[in-house]
């Protein structure tokens, strides 16, 4: 049983432009081949805005806002992508999302991470990591993918 898939990671810089957020959404599954998952960061999204990009992707999407002209990272699977979603965290400020989920019989934890470029700030983004990693009691079980953009070091 061939468990592959594909997967995007991208600073989008703001999706709040539907045509931008149309061409971007498409750009990513034709590369991903409508088999996987796509990470954005910098989407520049607000609660009002999940129905309508779910609509604009088909599949699902889970959004952690910033505000509408900063933060915000992304992970939608596309519609067609086989999956049992087990749990999701992020740190509600628009920096980090956790998924854990289960693609053909396998376990999966991706992290999406969009780090901010002052120092102090970046501690903290990658504290609050380790203590949203601390809800996952099982991680040796999962494949880990880290993703993201920003200066982690």
């Amino acid at each position: 049983m061939d468990n592959k898939f594909k997967m995007i990671m991208f600073n989008v810089k703001g999706l709040q432009n539907r045509l931008k957020r149309l061409n971007v959404l498409n750009f990513g599954k034709e590369k991903i081949q409508n088999n996987g998952l796509l990470l954005f960061q910098e989407t520049h999204s607000a609660k009002k805005d999940l129905k309508g990009w779910k609509n604009d992707w088909k599949g699902d999407m889970f959004l952690n806002h910033g505000t509408s002209n900063s933060r915000g990272v992304m992970i939608a699977f596309t519609e067609s992508f086989d999956k049992k979603i087990l749990k999701y965290v992020d740190d509600k400020n628009g920096r980090i999302q956790i998924i854990a989920f289960e693609h053909l019989s396998r376990k999966y934890l991706i992290v999406n991470i969009y780090n901010s470029n002052i120092e102090r700030e970046q501690v903290e983004t990658l504290k609050k990591l380790d203590e949203l990693l601390g809800q996952f009691q099982d991680l040796e079980d999962f494949s880990i993918i880290m993703g993201g953009t920003g200066t982690l070091f």
